[in-house]
């Protein structure tokens, strides 16, 4: 820290003996006023692997009319769900070991971790994984977290970004990938 405030200080030092006075940048506008452009940089963030499965789980949703949301991240999924309920869909938040299979129900699994999954994360999402066919499975933060479970998932979204930006994006995209039904 202190070499940073030192290099700070030389940067300006320099300046003043140069003439230049530092121009401080304008702040940028509310999110609001350029959600469009934040909705653009997120929908180009966000990396589907297997659209079809994608596609899939869409059309399952919007038939079924509702979705299961799967993870440990409480708050993330809430927020999440939130903005899938306002694509129309019913949706139901549940940890991992509280899921059990159910016809007509189709499952996301998300992960909104920014450290590595603890072997008995590994071990539960891969069983988990199993049980349900190889359900889809959406990394919202780090994308090394999911390689230990990536090829038990029939589908992978990386988005490495929680934002509220994001999740709507995400909940819109997730919706309107399938045909209309």
């Amino acid at each position: 820290m202190q070499q940073a405030a030192t290099r700070v200080e030389r940067l300006r030092a320099l300046a003043a003996a140069r003439g230049d006075t530092p121009q401080v940048a304008a702040p940028l506008p509310p999110v609001e006023e350029c959600e469009g452009f934040y909705r653009e940089i997120c929908a180009k963030a966000l990396r589907f692997e297997n659209p079809a499965g994608w596609r899939s789980l869409a059309v399952a949703a919007r038939a079924a009319g509702r979705l299961l949301l799967v993870g440990w991240q409480e708050e993330t999924l809430d927020r999440l769900a939130r903005r899938l309920r306002r694509q129309g869909l019913e949706v139901e938040v549940r940890s991992p070991g509280a899921v059990a299979p159910e016809p007509g129900a189709p499952l996301l699994v998300v992960l909104a971790d920014r450290r590595p999954l603890a072997p008995e994360r590994v071990a539960a999402l891969r069983a988990l994984a199993e049980r349900h066919g190889r359900p889809p499975l959406a990394n919202l933060l780090t994308p090394e977290v999911d390689a230990p479970v990536a090829d038990a998932f029939g589908a992978i979204l990386r988005s490495a970004d929680e934002t509220d930006c994001m999740l709507e994006t995400l909940a819109e995209r997730l919706v309107g990938l399938g045909p209309a039904t």
